[in-house]
Order: C-alpha cells, then sequence, then structure tokens
C-alpha cells in the first residue's frame, strides 16, 4: 500500500496534479493529514466490503475481549507517545493538552470500578486512545 496506492493519491494532489489544478481552486493540506486519512479510510472500507464480518458476529452478539492484552496495552503507548512527534510536528507547536488524556486513564478507572468494582484494563485503553485522539491541537 505504501509503495503503490500512497504515491498515487500524493501526485494527485501534492506538485500540480489533477487535484491541485481543479476548478482553479487548489487543493489545501494541513500537515498531510487529508492525504493519509482519505488513503487510509479508503482502504479500510475496500477491506471491509472484501473480508465481510467476523465469523460470528451476528450469531452470538457479546463484547469483543481482546485476545492479548498486553499487546493492546504496548500499542496504546506506543500510539500516545507517536503523539508527541506527530501533533507538535504538524502545528509546528506544543500544547499542554496531554492533562485531557491523564484526566480520561483516572476517570475510566473511576468509571468501571464502581460499575463492576473491578478495574479493567479494556477500559482504560480506550477511553486513553480516545483522548489522544480528540483532544484539541
Amino acid at each position: 500500500m505504501t509503495s503503490f496506492i500512497y504515491p498515487v493519491v500524493v501526485a494527485w494532489t501534492w506538485n500540480y496534479g489533477w487535484l491541485d489544478t481543479i476548478f482553479d481552486v487548489g487543493y489545501m493540506d494541513f500537515a498531510g493529514s487529508g492525504i493519509v486519512h482519505l488513503t487510509g479510510g479508503v482502504s479500510a472500507l475496500a477491506g471491509t466490503i472484501v473480508l465481510g464480518p467476523r465469523t460470528g458476529r451476528f450469531v452470538n452478539p457479546e463484547e469483543f475481549e481482546p485476545h492479548n492484552l498486553p499487546l493492546v496495552v504496548l500499542g496504546t503507548f506506543a500510539l500516545w507517545f507517536g503523539w508527541y512527534g506527530f501533533n507538535p510536528g504538524s502545528t509546528l507547536g506544543m500544547h499542554t493538552g496531554d492533562t485531557g488524556a491523564m484526566a480520561a486513564q483516572v476517570r475510566a478507572l473511576l468509571v468501571s470500578g464502581r460499575r463492576c468494582w473491578c478495574f479493567r484494563a479494556a477500559g482504560f485503553i480506550i477511553d486513553t486512545a480516545v483522548a489522544v485522539i480528540a483532544r484539541p491541537v
């Protein structure tokens, strides 16, 4: 995908591609986010259509449990750490939005502990990922 599809989309938009010259308006893309999300979204949609739903998805609808929780935690921390380079690099500035991610972690622990008197790592990871992705730049 990175060798064949992404370069084609980049050629369409950057350096006077056909999307850059369409309607004499030009194409504005802040830090390449439009190209990345367009390519990823269309590829995910195509993969979803080709593969279809998970086996047993509509037969026995239950909460989906992760198979390897330590890898989920490691991936979330890798995503969070990667955000430190991505967001300041794209906006050319730092911000103090990490307090939102920390507050989401504390909220996830308190809510999950209050609901079932147990602390679930999956809820903690989901709230952390949502806070990191959705915080304002």
